[in-house]
């Protein structure tokens, strides 16, 4: 088994993340994930009752702080 240590390094509101990143041409990575997690419509937009229940919501950013290949044996009764 292979894991993948992760720790939190950046929390920030939604709100805040999204109008640092909004611009698709200056933030191409954080906009098509937008798109993936299908957070913007088809215009590229958020909607109005979407952007005001965003507000509750944290963008969270993670690092990899190490990795390690795990031997787990069975249980064998």
């Amino acid at each position: 088994m292979f894991l993948i240590h992760i720790a939190a390094t950046q929390a920030t509101n939604f709100h805040n993340f999204y109008e640092e990143r909004k611009n698709p041409v200056a933030h191409p990575m954080a906009h098509n994930a937008l798109y993936n997690m299908k957070v913007l419509n088809r215009n590229g937009s958020i909607s109005d009752q979407e952007w005001d229940v965003s507000r509750m919501y944290i963008a969270l950013k993670f690092c990899k702080v190490c990795e390690s290949n795990v031997d787990l044996e069975e249980n064998v009764m």
